[in-house]
C-alpha cells in the first residue's frame, strides 16, 4: 500500500485505478506481474508515468 499511495494521492484515486484492479486480480491468481507491466507499457500516459507504475509494481514484495 505504501508504494501505491505514493502514486495515487487519494484513497479514492487508488481504489478506482486500473492498476489496483489488476493487482487484486493477480493476488487472487489471475494474470502475472509481467502481464501487468506489459499492459502498463501499452496504456495511455507519459513514458515517465508508465515507468513509475512499472517500478512500483516491481518493488512490491509478493
Amino acid at each position: 500500500m505504501e508504494k501505491l499511495s505514493e502514486l495515487y494521492p487519494s484513497h479514492k484515486d487508488l481504489v478506482h485505478s486500473t492498476l489496483a484492479a489488476r493487482l487484486n486480480g493477480f493476488v487472487k491468481g489471475f494474470g502475472s506481474i509481467s502481464g501487468i507491466k506489459k499492459e502498463i507499457s501499452q496504456s495511455d500516459g507519459s513514458d515517465s508515468e508508465k515507468e513509475r507504475l512499472k517500478e512500483a509494481v516491481s518493488s512490491i514484495k509478493w
